[in-house]
């Protein structure tokens, strides 16, 4: 098989039919974790969102898989790191696009009910590695203090996650909940400034990411905020426990660290020396 991408948790490889790629996940990952994939895509799909088709799971060399259909087009990241001039139609494109998702409002459908943004939340906060009990005491407080929801929330909403072409796709529902639109906003803001970008991206490339980050995340966050009607303040409120429910999922160390500061700045506690 012809490898056509890869990122942290699995690799894009093409398909024997020219209309459909294999996402086949690292050896170790969650099997729940690709179940919960394809039943959340499979009922993406039927709410009418722009996001690739699924046909089935694979087993290939003891390695757990999903077809999906083949798109065209390219990441909104590659877009950015070959094209840095055009970085704020893009991040208000970026903007525009997930407030899009989150005017969708969703039922429990018949045989699947849609998992919640804040249990979940709640749930991987409790298991942080990084953090003391009091300390996962204080953020899980914080998040019951927020209002719940029923939009549809992506959980991981990127520029990776976002691809361009003749349309504009929306891939990666492995994270998709109900909730409220602000704690999904808040996941972005918090990738946008904290996440460690992929190892085998070219030096050149970091470089350039680096520098735009933090105007991908104004120009993102004042459209968005624009168009939501959510303010500031009410997004704000849930980088707390976006940033520590963080903690428990497989990303480099690095970023663990610079969320753990979030976390301690954002509970009023000094951050490592």
């Amino acid at each position: 098989m012809s490898l056509l991408a890869q990122g942290r948790t699995a690799e894009i490889y093409a398909h024997e039919e020219t209309d459909k790629i294999i996402k086949l996940f690292r050896s170790g990952f969650p099997e729940e974790a690709i179940r919960q994939e394809f039943a959340v895509s499979q009922q993406v799909c039927g709410l009418g969102v722009d996001a690739p088709r699924l046909f089935h799971r694979v087993l290939t060399d003891q390695r757990h898989g999903i077809v999906y259909e083949r798109i065209e087009g390219s990441t909104m990241l590659r877009h950015l790191t070959g094209k840095p001039w055009l970085v704020w139609k893009l991040s208000r494109t970026m903007a525009e696009l997930h407030a899009r998702l989150h005017r969708i409002e969703l039922s429990d459908a018949k045989g699947y009910a849609w998992r919640r943004l804040a249990q979940e939340l709640e749930h991987q906060i409790a298991a942080a590695p990084l953090l003391g009990e009091d300390e996962k005491s204080a953020v899980i407080e914080a998040l019951k203090r927020l209002p719940d929801g029923h939009r549809l929330c992506h959980g991981d909403f990127h520029p990776d996650n976002v691809v361009l072409g003749k349309k504009n796709w929306v891939i990666d529902w492995m994270t998709g909940t109900r909730g409220n639109p602000a704690g999904d906003a808040a996941r972005t803001l918090v990738l946008l400034r904290c996440a460690v970008l992929p190892e085998e991206m070219p030096i050149v490339k970091k470089c350039i990411v680096q520098a735009m980050r933090h105007l991908i995340a104004k120009v993102y966050f004042t459209r968005y905020s624009q168009l939501s009607g959510l303010s500031s303040n009410q997004i704000e409120a849930w980088v707390l426990p976006v940033a520590a429910a963080r903690l428990n999922e497989w990303i480099p160390q690095g970023e663990k660290l610079r969320l753990l500061d979030v976390v301690r700045e954002k509970l009023g506690k000094p951050k490592r020396a």
